[in-house]
Parts: C-alpha cells; structure tokens; sequence
C-alpha cells in the first residue's frame, strides 16, 4: 500500500482515526512521564530515600485525573484508557512483568532460599488472609449486615499479597545481605500466586452460595490450582528450552520468549483452570535454572535487557492506569 493510499483511507475515516489518536497521546504522555520520573530518581544521590517508582506514577496517574488536563485533548485520551478492559491489564501487562522477575533471579541463590518463602507463601498467606478476614467482617456488619465470612476471606486474598520494591530497596541501601534481599523477593513472587489463587476461591464460593467451603474443599482446590499450574509451566518451560537450544539466536529467543510468556498464562487460566500468574512464574524459574545451557553469552544480556524494558513499561501503564482510575 502506497502513500497516497493510506492518505485516502485516513480521509475516509476521520473519527476512527481521531479516537484512536486520543488513545495514542496519553500512551505517549505515560511513557514520556515514566522516564521522566525514573531519570529524576536516579539523580537522587546514594543515602538519600528513593520513593518507589510504582508508588510515584501512581500518584502521577492520580494527579492527572485530579487536574482533568486538557491541553492536547489529554483529557479525552485519558477517558479512552479508562474504558480499557481489565483483561488488557491481566493478559497484557501484568505476564512480562511475572516472567521478568522469575527469569532474572539468581538461581542458586533462590534454591537455597526456597522452602523460606514457600513457606511465607504458601501457609502464611493464608494465615494472613484468615487474621484479615475475621478482623474486617465484624466492621463491616456494622454497615452492611449481610456481608459474610467470605467475603472477608475475598477481602483478606486481596491485601495479603505484598510488593518488595521498597522493603529490597532499603535493604540494598542497609548493605542486608543478598540473601535476605532473596528471601523477600522470592516471597513476593510466590505470594503474588497463592494471593490469586485465593482471591479465585473464594469469588468463585462467593458467586455460588450452595458451595460449602471447608478447610479439605479449600485444600483441594488450591493443591489443583497450584500442582496444575506448576506442571504446566515446567512442560512449557522445558519445550521452550529446547526450541532456544537448538537455534542459539536472540531474535528467535525473545520472540520465543514472549510467545511463551503469554501461551503459558493464557492457557493456564482459560483452558486447564489453573492459576496462570504460578504458570508464568515457574516458567521463568524453569528457564533461569536453565537459561545458561541453552543461549550464549551475549544473546542472555539481550534478553535480560529486553525483559528489563518490558517489566519497566508495564509497571509504568499498569500504576499510572490505577491512578487514573
């Protein structure tokens, strides 16, 4: 298709064009905001307290919606991301950043740590959300009568999952040893897993009132939930290794990579009904172990800078999207 071509289609479609061009400004505003913010953090000398990015763009995305802008017709843009599915978050952005984590951790390290935070991940979200639950039901009867145990447990699911951004940054800057800063963030990765699959158990008992939930049904589902997902992210990641060690290049490996990633989520959560987010991360686990025997040198600091980026811009749209909204 020539030029003069796309002209007469563009012509032909002033108001597609004009929407979507509004959803394209304030993408372009995001990312112009989230480098901004990550070049002004790192001019903060050593020593000095670093908010986290997450939390700032955040609170970018909460000032921007305060100030309704509408200069370039931001405001318009703004209203055109709002109405984005959730799905977009799910699916889109929330499955590169899992793997990033997952697949540039340190191997050995995270081995040696493992039962530690499987054990905070596992048996201590649980507790979490069960000390949540019967702390917030009670407050909430006061307001609204009907509202169950349940629902507390929903509740608990939903804030028992932890974020290791600021707690690792401040152990790097304490000099805490690397183990330590490990054992956090290997917690974090698997929370954000059985968090999930929490949260899916008791919507789904909440949806289905006829369901008794007991401590085996609870068991049950979440052993399904997590054994599923554990081999299914281990058979994906060792098909995956395979494929990268029989072609050693790095456009194929990234592109294998982010097929992957969104293969292993996708498939996870609507065909086998396991937890796709502990799919993605044992996948990338998987390929950390793994990733040395099958791509050389230099096609690994290419991934990992490939994947670096992407962790970056999905933390930059999915924080200054909740801000927004």
């Amino acid at each position: 298709m020539n030029a003069t071509a796309v002209s007469e289609l563009m012509a032909d479609r002033p108001g597609d064009l004009a929407q979507e061009d509004s959803g394209f400004k304030f993408g372009l505003l995001a990312l112009a905001l989230g480098m901004g913010t990550r070049s002004l953090l790192r001019l903060v000398p050593p020593g000095y307290y670093r908010p986290p990015y997450t939390v700032l763009m955040f609170l970018i995305g909460v000032c921007l919606e305060v100030a309704n802008v509408e200069f370039f017709s931001i405001d318009v843009s703004m209203e055109t991301w709002k109405k984005v599915h959730p799905n977009f978050i799910l699916f889109g952005l929330v499955p590169p950043l899992l793997f990033e984590s997952s697949f540039n951790v340190d191997w050995h390290v995270f081995l040696r740590v493992l039962p530690s935070s499987m054990l905070l991940a596992g048996p201590a979200v649980v507790l979490s959300a069960a000390v949540v639950a019967f702390v917030v039901t009670p407050v909430i009867n006061i307001w609204i009568p009907s509202f169950s145990l349940s629902g507390g447990f929903l509740v608990g699911s939903i804030v028992c999952a932890t974020d290791p951004v600021a707690v690792t940054a401040l152990l790097q800057e304490l000099g805490a040893p690397g183990r330590l800063g490990m054992l956090v963030e290997g917690e974090a990765l698997l929370n954000d897993a059985s968090a999930v699959m929490l949260f899916l158990i008791f919507a789904e008992n909440l949806r289905d009132e006829s369901l008794q939930l007991t401590a085996a049904s609870l068991t049950t589902k979440f052993v399904y939930l997590g054994v599923g997902a554990i081999a299914w992210g281990v058979l994906m990641g060792y098909m995956t290794y395979m494929w990268l060690k029989a072609f050693r290049d790095v456009t194929i490996d990234i592109t294998c990579l982010v097929v992957g990633v969104f293969v292993v989520f996708y498939v996870g959560e609507h065909t086998l009904h396991v937890s796709g987010i502990l799919s993605v991360v044992v996948y990338g686990l998987f390929l950390a172990r793994n990733k040395s025997f099958a791509m050389k040198h230099d096609e690994l600091e290419e991934n990992h800078g490939f994947w670096q980026e992407a962790a970056f811009l999905s933390n930059t749209f999915i924080f200054i999207i909740s801000g927004v909204l």
